[in-house]
């Protein structure tokens, strides 16, 4: 009563063909609800060993889901978890601890440290777990240039503390100045303090990466900001003249800067033009790419 069977191998792969055959006429086709399902937000949960990534895994879980241990190096590769918070899925990509490089004795951590590098450019929102019980140092650095080599949204995670100092926030800050954008959530994950909270801030990043500005907003914006900041030169003698400022794409955001073709643009002033377009238009924990195309001669 359930059908005639299929005949396979598992040993030489015979049938298999027929096999998916077979399964693919029992696909249901799919309802509308289910073509407008709501992505999941993966987050990659990024640090060095024992700042407490997996305790703060199963402190959102509400279970122990994830081993954890004070002893160093307890997580050896990169766990995806899924799970739903206010009706928005999620995948918590639990990663092993980054050592620096010259700590690395076996094949299998250096492994292991490569998955979890991977995972930040496989990952729509970083959080970057340091420990304020400890002072940060290179690795915390190196961990926030593989950030921002990347795509990926960053939140950065104060563990093992439950309140919220003004002082460790400009502490926080000054150490990560190309980090000045990325939400700072000081949490404890012991006491479970503002567990949650990561990942409201987590959907809210993960939102700015499709904003999208439109090109009179855009347009007003740039002719504020040349009135208010002209650019400086940069090598040569000719000033630079920018014509035109356009959004190219999101997820993440993409902005083109048309320019002249004979004078050259400093650096400086594309990260300025950054900062402002995230002080007028927000871009909360998102990397802004601003490309730079010259004018044909």
């Amino acid at each position: 009563g359930i059908g005639n069977p299929v005949a396979v191998s598992a040993i030489n792969g015979s049938g298999t063909g027929d096999l998916l055959d077979e399964v693919i006429k029992n696909f249901k086709k799919p309802t509308n609800y289910s073509l407008q399902a709501i992505s999941s937000i993966r987050i990659a949960i990024i640090g060095k060993p024992n700042v407490g990534k997996s305790s703060i895994i199963n402190a959102i879980l509400g279970e122990e889901r994830v081993i954890t241990s004070p002893t160093p190096y307890t997580t050896r590769d990169s766990q995806d978890i899924e799970l739903t918070y206010k009706k928005q899925p999620y995948v918590l990509v639990d990663t092993a601890g980054v050592r620096k490089k010259n700590k690395i004795k076996s094949k299998l951590e250096r492994y292991s440290v490569e998955q979890s590098l991977k995972s930040i450019n496989r990952s729509d929102v970083t959080l970057l777990v340091t420990d304020v019980a400890e002072p940060m140092g290179k690795q915390d650095k190196h961990l926030s240039d593989e950030i921002m080599q990347s795509s990926s949204s960053v939140i950065i995670i104060a563990n093992k503390w439950d309140l919220i100092d003004d002082k460790f926030i400009k502490y926080y800050q000054a150490f990560f100045p190309y980090l000045t954008y990325a939400p700072i959530i000081f949490t404890s994950a012991l006491e479970k303090q503002r567990v949650k909270k990561m990942l409201d801030v987590a959907k809210e990043v993960y939102n700015e990466r499709f904003r999208e500005i439109t090109e009179n907003a855009l347009d007003r914006f740039l002719k504020s900001l040349l009135k208010k900041h002209p650019p400086a030169k940069g090598k040569g003698a000719i000033k630079p003249r920018i014509h035109k400022l356009k959004q190219i794409s999101t997820n993440p955001p993409q902005f083109e800067l048309v320019k002249d073709f004979k004078s050259d643009l400093h650096i400086s002033y594309v990260r300025f033009m950054e900062n402002q377009l995230r002080e007028k238009f927000g871009f909360l924990g998102t990397p802004i790419i601003i490309k730079v195309r010259k004018l044909t001669n």
